[in-house]
């Protein structure tokens, strides 16, 4: 896939924890991958991830690490030195939308190359902080974007959002991260 295995996102994310670096972590699923799949075959899915891998590594520079976490979903650390981490995860989505839509076209197909995605600004100073937490609350952010979890005022319909962790959800839904 052009991109490190969960194994090794793991063990480098776990290097920068322990340097303490702040960071951006996102968790990143692409929508409806199981249609892909079922209506083109598996050798054009392996070929859309390997492609989307290439446009992770591309975009996002060697400043930043990427791994496939598991089946259509990726895992992605930004250091807060990248200055243009939004941007950059905006034209990861937008060449990824490109790539499959004039490629995929079956009109009853639900696979269109969107993507959704979980952010979780990581501050290691702040001592409740683990591996654990982060994963969970940028994976959290990821169901909430694709509308497997429903917070008031931000879910929609779900799919081919981005959505930030922010605490507060917590306040709605204290047993999100249970």
């Amino acid at each position: 896939t052009k991109v490190h295995t969960r194994r090794y996102f793991l063990e480098k994310y776990g290097e920068l924890i322990q340097k303490k670096q702040r960071h951006r972590l996102i968790m990143i699923d692409l929508d409806h991958f199981k249609s892909c799949n079922d209506d083109y075959g598996h050798d054009k899915g392996d070929e859309v991830l390997r492609t989307f891998g290439s446009l992770l590594n591309e975009t996002l520079g060697s400043d930043s690490f990427a791994g496939r976490y598991g089946g259509e979903e990726f895992a992605v650390a930004v250091p807060e030195s990248v200055t243009d981490p939004d941007e950059r995860l905006a034209t990861v989505r937008g060449k990824y939308q490109g790539y499959v839509s004039p490629l995929y076209t079956k009109s009853d197909s639900l696979f269109r190359g969107t993507m959704s995605a979980g952010i979780y600004d990581v501050d290691f100073s702040n001592p409740r902080e683990s591996v654990e937490t982060a994963v969970k609350k940028a994976d959290t952010a990821l169901n909430i974007a694709k509308g497997n979890i429903i917070i008031p005022d931000i879910s929609g319909e779900g799919r081919n959002r981005i959505v930030l962790w922010d605490d507060k959800f917590l306040a709605t839904n204290p047993t999100l991260l249970s």
